[in-house]
């Protein structure tokens, strides 16, 4: 399967997470700890539109939300002024889909440099590994967060 399909699978199945989850319960539990599907949302658009400001694509995050939810930001205080899912869905879908653009035609020399990421470069030694781990699985990690905040906050399995 194409890296294109899968990101395209993991942002169809991210929206059925969210889908019946209603405004006023996409943040629910944050303020103790939880990852709350409105940061997961908020965080998946602004990690991945660092990737692709990092590859030299155009923002399309606003910048705001990076003091909420990228990964260095302090644990959110108040839920005041904080963006809606569709909002959210829509940056996140912009973002995932500008960064496989960009991914996709950037020449082999720049994809096989070592990754920049200390954090993560045991794990993911190359930019391309990078990319690819940024584009699906910390799309689905996420997703596997959100999956089971549904279950304790007594919500069906999403339908996908």
């Amino acid at each position: 399967m194409a890296l294109r399909d899968v990101c395209v699978f993991s942002l169809n199945y991210l929206s059925a997470l969210v889908e019946d989850i209603p405004e006023d319960r996409l943040y629910e539990g944050q303020l103790d700890h939880v990852n709350a599907p409105g940061w997961v949302l908020g965080h998946i658009s602004v990690e991945t539109d660092d990737g692709l400001r990092y590859a030299g694509g155009d923002q399309v995050v606003p910048q705001s939300w990076y003091d909420h939810f990228y990964y260095t930001a302090p644990r959110i205080s108040s839920l005041d002024g904080l963006p809606q899912k569709e909002e959210m869905l829509s940056a996140c879908k912009k973002a995932v889909i500008g960064l496989m653009d960009v991914v996709e035609v950037m020449p082999d020399e720049l994809l096989d440099k070592p990754c920049h990421s200390e954090f993560l470069r045991e794990h993911l030694p190359t930019e391309r590994d990078w990319y690819v781990h940024i584009l699906t699985t910390h799309i689905a990690i996420h997703a596997g967060n959100v999956a089971t905040w549904r279950k304790l906050h007594g919500l069906a399995a999403a339908g996908y």
